[in-house]
């Protein structure tokens, strides 16, 4: 049996790609360093964290030196797509949109394997729909019990509209619009009908063969969380077809919406 050496890190490159979220790398920076402090505080340890480095298009950089170990770290950036082309503020477009999305999911997805994998996106894609019914039932028994008792018309009136209110900040108060909006923007890429998208994640692609060609790190990630796991594949892709030699890479998924890309038949 032959004794297994581990490799020991004095340089790694990461390259870090968010999920849907208008928020950019000052939030996610911000985050990092804050954690990373909370951490050093409670375990005794030194982490030194950068600020942030903007000289790359749409790739904020910041370092991280902690215990011998030389981080540079990567925020490939694609939250201006999603603030400026993928967030609907208007109700009426959120929902005419999102009635888009799950009509093509219902006709177009392979739920049979769908069930078989994990019922996990099935449950998440019903959570709007779970919250918009509960909210219409809760506010007809209110507006029943006080119809019942309230005979004048302009008070059942300020009754109607409060429950409307109400009814409003509680979806969006579960996060019920943001997941309409992921539902979207992922029924689009999996028609293939986001060309912007496709133009950054070629970009995303030139740095990561740039790193590798380059081989100047002892270890190499690539991390997707959510949205930006979907990405990985599309990008590994790019790289393949370029020739890159793939194989320091490492890869980490976190949180992945794969499932509701790749369950559809048009995926």
């Amino acid at each position: 049996m032959g004794i297994k050496v581990l490799m020991t890190v004095s340089r790694r490159k990461v390259f870090y790609l968010s999920g849907f979220d208008p928020r950019g790398a000052n939030h996610y920076h911000g985050s990092y360093k804050k954690e990373a402090e909370k951490y050093a505080r409670l375990q005794g340890k030194d982490i030194k964290v950068s600020g942030r480095d903007r000289s790359t298009p749409h790739n904020v950089r910041w370092h991280i030196d902690y215990e011998g170990t030389f981080t540079d770290y990567n925020f490939l950036g694609w939250d201006d797509l999603v603030r400026t082309q993928h967030w609907d503020k208007r109700p009426w477009d959120l929902f005419k949109n999102a009635a888009r999305a799950y009509i093509d999911n219902f006709k177009i997805a392979d739920w049979r394997t769908a069930f078989k994998l994990s019922r996990a996106p099935i449950i998440t894609l019903s959570y709007p729909l779970i919250v918009i019914l509960g909210l219409l039932v809760l506010g007809l028994s209110i507006a029943n019990i006080a119809f019942a008792f309230i005979p004048y018309t302009i008070i059942r009136i300020l009754i109607i509209f409060g429950l409307i209110w109400g009814a409003v900040k509680i979806f969006s108060f579960v996060k019920a619009p943001w997941l309409l909006r992921l539902f979207i923007i992922n029924n689009k890429l999996a028609r293939d009908h986001i060309p912007a998208i496709k133009e950054r994640l070629n970009l995303f692609a030139d740095y990561i063969e740039n790193a590798l060609r380059n081989n100047e790190y002892d270890e190499y990630l690539l991390i997707g969380h959510s949205n930006g796991a979907t990405f990985i594949p599309l990008i590994l892709q790019t790289l393949n077809e370029r020739g890159v030699n793939l194989a320091p890479l490492k890869i980490v998924s976190l949180g992945h919406c794969i499932p509701l890309v790749s369950l559809s038949q048009k995926a």
